[in-house]
């Protein structure tokens, strides 16, 4: 899968499709909002602030309630407009609507209701984390003490339950239709307060409660619910209850006003989840005391009566580490943590339980409507007397505009110490330990019934070999036809089978790609024991058929079978070739009388004190030989009779392009990697002629000249690959994946099972590839069947591809990561599916790569290595570049010639001088496209530079102290500036102009680095609290690393998958950028100063305090390579890579010197002069113009670096320039 498309925010890891929303088309939405509601809100208030009037005109001593604006929306309906419209939406039901969908979808919410109440009530803290959401609810006194908090969410609870009540009420006039209606004119108050008597933030928030706060509010207890809260307890939902319950969702979506369309689809509501999750979730300090005061307003309260620990290990558990920390949720205790494992297993058991006996399901439903209503509502049964909520939106005009009965009193809610959800949690715990320990004993038991089986086989092994044919009872032993008997009258043993096995045979594939032809099961015990002649031979004789298929997990799992083992006994050294196929046991195509005789032959003429010779090991098989040792390569010469498919011969015969074999004075066979007669000495110049010679073969091929590659093979005698390779090249290319494993699978059994023929050997070689020694089974079979799903997926053979995936690909057990991955594709549209699977297409180019992957497992001495000539000339050049010192040139060197550069082609003098700074200069950087140069200074500046003349582009002010360093953006459209003023700042290159201000650090910001997508970026400080902060583009914090140390600076890898910090107690750290995880953390013997990557993501340039330059293999942690001679101490020193292919590591120096080393080589090139003073602090590399590099110093310089050719050039350009002037200014006076 693409990488770059992998996506992990907030412990939830997705691949970004088309259907995600981007932050800018998301952001169009917090503009948009249910105005039709604001206008009858408007109405409503005028009308009810009428009717108070005249109430208190008529009857002024009558307290008189507020009336119910969805009363008042009902009764004037008719005589305005606008109050008609939306009583004529919210009373009209959708077309899409399915009312029994509807029923189903109320029923998920009370058949997962616990589970469900978990992600909703204490546990949600997921809006707590959106900005706009939670700084709505602050400014309408959403949760003033714990105790509106605790009021405001049971009045959330009490709205859930009053839509899932049944079908009816959500119907026009049902309780549930009633009750969104009045949260929507509410909203619509609520905004109109808040907009017009409070100081809100539109341009940060939008307006409050707009359509993209409302839709992640749906979000929330809807895609939440079904992808992130659900499955962290274990539960995953049915697809038909995931459509159901976004359906219900959808229908309250549209009665609330909220656009509706994100929730149509199961793709569609996901990628909104996710895009949210991306854009919006951003804790803030309001966030984080909302969250903290539902866990005080519910700790050890009804209805959960649970302890603080507990709801912090829930909250932790369905939120994720990233998020939890983010809302300041500590780590609770170990007791409570393997507490919430016991209640996730509880409710797990009870969900799976019940939905699997739809009677027992309906019945805990019923009871769970009525359970969980009486909890809320009821008076004197409900939350420890909490009264009910009328969630009536009654407008008062005496006093405030939003009457909630809040508790004051803290006895009104008084702590209790019952048996509550903790109870649930341990009766978990005891659950889980049953059934581990009863899944255990099971696993015992099993393996003892096998023991005994296998011991029970070996005593009955012992009682055959003491009996003869008719003294053992029939029910054990058959005799096979035409079985020889031995001296003395007792029969040969060794051709005897046990009654209760069945003949081995090969199953077929599960979703074969040719359909095997039905192979004929017989039990041996209802065989004849006699053949008549001419007629059909017994099973074990039979020819197999033409497609053998090991797809299956059943034939990789028993390769030594009891009949394999029987099938050993029978075959003997002397066997005459080709009596028995060696893979499936079979003799060749001939008559069953003629295979009994000659099965006959071979066993009496047997030596029973020799036992079968030994087969030679893959692992000899897999080396390459030594100069001028001839091969064959693994293959022969196909004989007659053999049983190859018609695809394998043709095969074959390609590979020997179009030669006929012919038989050495031994009688062996020789084909592949064999020489007809040598023509010359068997090495040329030191190498092997049989390597050269194919390695041109296929060069020939590879370059198009057929002709010529044919023409050197035939003169030659050397073959290009053996049967084997280009019978298994073909099916992979061809898609006949069971006749590719086939051959696959017999290459990892050289010994076909323990069995082997004298003179079956060649035969059975054509069918066999020379694997490397750590070649992996189960790797190289996942890799063609993941094609072959992929192949169907693409082709819509669903169930074909569903029956590879349960019964192929699983079973292999291998990557169980990308097994889920593939499972996931399943439910992919076409259209996106080779973005989702990483797999570009199209078919022929995938199985190409196919082949390339497989190939790496495959012996080079069989199969060549794609392009190897190629690949040996690129090493040739590549060394030729290492040995020459000044290479830093971007085109390769010729191959007619040694390669070496002339010095005075490399950048060794000052053609430039920059003195636009009054102070030091810390920074220097080129442009990623080296059209610009940037400089940062002690001066508190930056000025930007076009690189063809040097002229000033921008001069950004606006920073209180230095400028340590500055970073570009990938599309060099932005840049960021890190400061000792404690902030960094987002600039606009072409304008100039302060697009973002950071100042969250409270210690002076060391280093920024770009996220390759350009939409966030890191900054480091030397901050213990926050040293590492990933931000957004709007500024939002999208990630903190934990504190306890300071960073001196850091990096982003260009593949985007690592982030890199030094620190500065002696310690590099890598970090997986995706996860925030950290991978390893290298200890270094000084402090790091300075930290670089190379552009291919390999290898970090690290520099120490004392004066070390290190080269370190990012994967390995290993150090390359050690460069020295700079003097650094005390001052910070950034080196870099430079040259046009990174060839070189340049470093400043305390020295005023330019340090330039070859980086293979790790000699030192040139030092430099050029600056007057002090330090050289800052280099950089023109990454498209080789010939050019600046340096930045204490001098308040900034000097370019250019070879003597490009000086005079430049001068000799601007001398032209300025005589053109001259002569214009004589023309014209």
């Amino acid at each position: 899968m693409d990488s770059s498309k992998i996506y992990s925010y907030w412990d939830h890891t997705f691949a970004w499709t088309p259907l995600h929303q981007t932050r800018e088309q998301l952001r169009s939405k917090r503009l948009t909002y249910d105005r039709l509601g604001d206008e009858c809100i408007k109405q409503l208030n005028a009308i009810g602030r009428h009717l108070v009037t005249q109430d208190r005109v008529n009857d002024p001593d009558r307290k008189l309630p507020d009336p119910d604006v969805y009363i008042m929306l009902k009764e004037h309906a008719r005589d305005d407009p606008k109050l008609g419209e939306l009583w004529a939406q919210v009373n009209t039901v959708p077309d899409w609507v399915d009312w029994q969908q509807i029923k189903r979808g109320q029923e998920v919410f009370f058949r997962y209701g616990l589970p469900i109440l978990n992600v909703v009530s204490p546990a949600n803290k997921n809006s707590r984390g959106s900005p706009s959401v939670v700084t709505a609810l602050a400014r309408c006194g959403g949760f003033n003490n714990i105790y509106v908090v605790r009021k405001r969410l049971l009045e959330t609870l009490q709205f859930i339950l009053q839509i899932s009540e049944s079908v009816d009420a959500m119907k026009p006039g049902g309780v549930g239709n009633i009750s969104s209606i009045r949260v929507r004119l509410l909203h619509a108050y609520l905004r109109t307060l808040i907009c017009t008597r409070e100081r809100y933030d539109t341009g940060r928030y939008g307006v409050p409660i707009n359509d993209l706060d409302s839709a992640a509010t749906i979000s929330s207890f809807s895609s939440i619910i079904i992808w992130l809260g659900l499955p962290r307890q274990g539960i995953w939902l049915r697809k038909q209850e995931i459509d159901d319950y976004l359906a219900l969702w959808r229908l309250v979506a549209y009665y609330l006003g909220v656009p509706d369309e994100p929730f149509a689809s199961q793709q569609t509501a996901r990628a909104l989840m996710e895009s949210l999750l991306v854009s919006e979730l951003d804790p803030t300090n309001t966030g984080r005391f909302l969250a903290r005061n539902i866990l005080n307003g519910l700790e050890n309260r009804a209805p959960a009566h649970a302890s603080m620990g507990f709801m912090e290990a829930m909250v932790r558990q369905l939120n994720g580490k990233q998020l939890s920390d983010g809302l300041h949720i500590p780590q609770p205790k170990l007791y409570y943590r393997v507490l919430i494992y016991g209640y996730c297993f509880f409710v797990m058991a009870l969900a799976y339980g019940t939905r699997w006996f739809p009677k027992l399901d309906q019945r805990f439903i019923a009871y769970r409507r009525r359970y969980y209503y009486t909890m809320i509502t009821d008076r004197e049964k409900g939350l420890g007397g909490e009264s009910f909520f009328d969630f009536v939106y009654k407008p008062s005009y005496a006093g405030p505009l939003y009457k909630a009965v809040t508790v004051k009193e803290e006895e009104t809610i008084p702590k209790t110490s019952r048996r509550g959800i903790e109870a649930l949690a341990r009766l978990g715990l005891v659950a889980a330990f049953i059934t581990a320990v009863t899944l255990l004993s099971g696993a015992i038991y099993v393996f003892l019934r096998k023991l005994s089986a296998t011991w029970k086989h070996s005593a009955l092994g012992g009682l055959q070999q003491q009996a003869g044919c008719g003294k053992i009872a029939p029910e054990f032993l058959v005799c096979s036809p035409g079985s020889p008997t031995e001296p003395g009258g007792r029969a040969d043993l060794n051709v005897f089978e046990l009654a209760d096995n069945h003949p081995f045979y090969i199953p077929s594939s599960a979703a074969p790609d040719h359909p095997d032809p039905p192979i004929p099961r017989q039990s041996t015990s209802s065989r004849p024991l006699t053949s008549a002649p001419g007629g059909p031979s017994p099973f074990f004789l039979q020819r197999p058929t033409a497609n053998y298929n090991y797809g299956t997990a059943g034939s990789l799992g028993n390769p030594y079978s009891s009949s394999a083992r029987r099938r050993r006994r029978t075959s003997t050294p002397d066997t005459p070739e080709h009596t028995l196929e060696g893979t499936g046991g079979f003799v060749e195509d001939r008559t069953a009388s003629e295979a009994r005789s000659r099965t006959s032959s071979s066993i009496q003429s047997r030596v029973p004190s020799e036992g079968p010779e030994p087969y030679p090991k893959r692992r000899r098989l897999a080396n390459m030989r030594p100069d001028g040792i001839s091969s064959t390569n693994g293959s022969s010469h196909t004989l007659n009779g053999s049983n190859a498919s018609p695809s394998q011969k043709t095969a074959f015969a390609h590979s020997l392009n179009g030669q006929t074999s012919f038989t050495a004075s031994n009688g062996d066979v020789r084909t592949n990697g064999s020489q007809k007669a040598s023509v010359g000495p068997p090495s040329y110049y030191g190498h092997d002629r049989e390597e050269v010679t194919r390695i041109l073969i296929q060069a020939l091929f590879d370059l198009g000249y057929d002709g010529a590659a044919t023409l050197l093979s035939k003169e030659s005698g050397y073959q290009l690959e053996s049967p084997a390779v280009a019978t298994f090249r073909n099916a992979v290319l061809e898609g006949r994946w069971t006749e590719a494993e086939h051959i696959l699978v017999q290459s990892f059994y050289p010994d076909r099972g323990g069995w082997r023929s004298n003179t079956g050997d060649q035969a059975s070689n054509r069918e066999k590839l020379v694997l490397v020694e750590d070649a992996q089974k189960n790797e190289m079979l996942f890799y063609l069947r993941q094609q072959k799903f992929l192949e169907l997926l693409e082709a819509r053979d669903l169930a074909a591809a569903l029956i590879v995936l349960r019964h192929e690909l699983t079973p292999l057990n291998y990557d169980i990561g990308r097994l889920h991955a593939l499972s996931s594709l399943l439910m992919c549209p076409p259209e996106h599916l080779h973005d989702q699977a990483g797999w570009d297409g199209p078919i022929s180019s995938s199985r190409e790569r196919l082949l390339s992957e497989l190939s790496r497992s495959i012996s080079p001495s069989v199969m060549i290595p794609d392009n190897r000539l190629a690949i040996l000339l690129d090493h040739v050049k590549q060394t030729q570049i290492n040995q020459c010192l000044y290479h830093n040139s971007a085109s390769p060197p010729s191959l007619y010639s040694d390669h070496m550069c002339d010095r005075k082609d490399f950048p060794l003098r000052t053609g430039i001088e920059l003195n636009q700074h009054s102070d030091e200069v810390w920074w220097c950087q080129f442009s990623n496209d080296g059209t610009k140069l940037v400089t940062a200074s002690k001066d508190q500046t930056v000025i930007i530079y076009e690189t063809s003349t040097f002229s000033v582009i921008q001069k950004l002010l606006g920073h209180e102290d230095g400028v340590a360093q500055c970073a570009w953006s990938p599309d060099d459209s932005k840049i960021i500036t890190c400061s000792q003023d404690k902030t960094a700042r987002v600039w606009s290159v072409e304008t100039g102009r302060c697009l973002l201000t950071i100042n969250h650090h409270r210690h002076p910001v060391t280093a920024a680095a770009w996220a390759p997508d350009g939409e966030s970026f890191v900054t480091a400080a030397l901050d213990v609290s926050s040293q590492l902060c990933h931000w957004g583009m709007r500024g939002q914090t999208l990630y903190m690393w934990p504190e306890g140390f300071r960073v001196q600076d850091c990096a982003i890898t260009p593949d985007g998958r690592r982030l890199i910090a030094a620190d500065l107690d002696q310690k590099v750290h890598v970090y997986n950028l995706a996860t925030r995880d950290e991978e390893y953390c290298l200890a270094l013997k000084s402090k790091p100063t300075s930290v670089a990557v190379s552009r291919d993501s390999r290898h970090m340039l690290i520099n120490s305090a004392d004066g070390q330059i290190q080269l370190v293999d990012i994967n390995t942690t290993d150090v390359v390579r050690r460069f020295s001679g700079q003097k650094q101490g005390h001052f910070v020193i950034r080196s870099v890579f430079g040259g046009a292919a990174e060839n070189f590591i340049v470093s400043g120096s305390e020295d005023s010197r330019v340090y330039i080393f070859h980086k293979e080589a790790g000699t030192l090139v040139e030092a430099l002069e050029g600056h007057v003073r002090g330090c050289v602090n800052s280099m950089s590399w023109n990454p498209r113009d080789p010939g050019m590099f600046a340096s930045a110093g204490d001098d308040c310089l900034v000097r370019i670096g250019q070879a003597q050719g490009s000086i005079d050039k430049w001068i000799h350009s601007h001398q032209r320039s300025a005589f053109n002037i001259k002569l214009q200014l004589v023309l014209r006076f």
